[in-house]
């Protein structure tokens, strides 16, 4: 990464502190200027000097990710956009990259096809909370701003946009996103989308002091073991993507494939299987998987995080993950699911252990067909015998040598229907 000036992003850790440091420095600065006496003029001299790097620096397309729009904090933008995922996300998988694209495969974009699109939905959000996008206030407004950014994006001569629009050849603004090589787009997201539909490998930008969150990172911080910043299970998300992984999310992948092994036996051929709760879902990552092959899947976590978790991580619907003491939850009603797993503090740490008594015997009622949970105790083995047809252990491929036994318990009911 090359920069002009200060490139605080390549010069490692020492810098990266003094930036944190001179960007809390710049705000506080910023915010005692508010209540002195200074001309308009030299207030925007102050706004575009203090929260900025000096010079500029040129930052691979790849590390780009979606952010503020219409003056509103990414943040609060996705919440109305409705899509907690909406700061994690690349701006090449965007709203403006998709635009280019669909323009790019069918040649000259209708209305229908303009407002169907989620650069579409994005105007329409802009419209709903702030009253404009660019100079659009209605629909087809949002039509013809549409259609200036492919103009310019093919190279035509178009009209500007209004106060709104940034000067052409601007550099792009950007903050950088804290423990992560990304950063987040404070204004460029089309000049960004543009070049990354182009193939532009980088693009130069003004980098503020100080560094932003993403909702992700701090739902992921939440649900972290003490002292943060350690994945439990996968998450595909840029900005976590130099985060240490837990022991545990091996074996999360490793009992997964296992158990998808299992569930494509010959076994279960002759009653399909269409329900799947999983116990104890930690961020939803198996919830996600099973719902991505077809299944009514669900997940019931206790912790305070785990339904917001579960739909910036995974974009899992409302309801698909239930907040909820497992023993409470499943003492509830009388519903039952095809297939049930249970990870249990294996997925946490080293400690291994069987499911309580309690617990065992609810899982054990509310499963329809399959029951799937780590290999644990001779005990737990011999309870679950009394109560399913077969009991077999899965191997899998958890390479954790300090587990005391390896595997899955697959616990079957031969002759069960499948659950409602």
């Amino acid at each position: 990464m090359r920069s002009e000036g200060v490139d605080a992003a390549s010069a490692g850790v020492p810098v990266k502190r003094a930036a944190g440091a001179r960007g809390r420095a710049g705000a506080a600065v910023v915010a005692a200027l508010k209540d002195v006496p200074l001309s308009p003029a030299m207030r925007r001299r102050l706004h575009e000097t203090l929260p900025w790097r000096p010079g500029v620096t040129e930052i691979p397309v790849d590390r780009l990710l979606l952010g503020l729009q219409n003056r509103m904090r990414a943040d609060d933008f996705a919440h109305e956009y409705g899509e907690l995922s909406w700061p994690s996300t690349p701006v090449g998988e965007g709203p403006h990259a998709e635009l280019l694209r669909l323009a790019a495969t069918h040649g000259d974009l209708d209305a229908g096809a303009i407002l169907d699109s989620s650069y579409g939905r994005l105007a329409r959000v802009c419209i709903r909370t702030r009253g404009f996008f660019f100079t659009a206030t209605d629909e087809q407004g949002i039509v013809d701003v549409a259609h200036n950014y492919i103009g310019r994006h093919r190279g035509r001569q178009v009209a500007a946009l209004g106060e709104h629009q940034s000067p052409a050849g601007a550099p792009i603004r950007v903050a950088p996103i804290r423990w992560s090589e990304c950063y987040q787009v404070l204004d460029g997201h089309h000049r960004v989308a543009s070049a990354i539909v182009r193939g532009a490998p980088s693009l130069t930008a003004r980098v503020k002091w100080r560094p932003l969150t993403t909702p992700l990172q701090r739902l992921l911080i939440q649900m972290s073991p003490p002292g943060g910043r350690t994945l439990l299970q996968p998450v595909d998300a840029p900005e976590v993507g130099v985060w240490s992984r837990g022991e545990g999310v091996g074996s999360t992948v490793a009992h997964f494939d296992a158990m998808e092994r299992f569930l494509a036996s010959p076994r279960f051929s002759s009653a399909p299987l269409s329900s799947y709760l999983d116990v104890g879902s930690v961020y939803g990552w198996r919830v996600a998987q099973m719902a991505a092959r077809g299944y009514r899947a669900e997940g019931v976590e206790d912790h305070p995080a785990a339904m917001e978790l579960a739909q910036a991580a995974y974009g899992l619907e409302p309801g698909q993950v239930h907040r909820a003491d497992p023993v409470r939850f499943l003492s509830s009603g009388d519903r039952s699911w095809d297939v049930v797993s249970w990870s249990g503090p294996s997925e946490v740490g080293p400690q291994v252990s069987d499911p309580p008594d309690d617990l065992l015997a609810l899982l054990t009622r509310r499963t329809g067909r399959a029951l799937f949970l780590p290999r644990g105790s001779q005990r737990l083995e011999r309870l679950l015998r009394r109560e399913f047809d077969e009991v077999t252990v899965v191997e899998d491929t958890d390479a954790r040598t300090w587990l005391p036994a390896s595997g899955l318990l697959a616990c079957v009911r031969s002759g069960a229907e499948s659950a409602p």
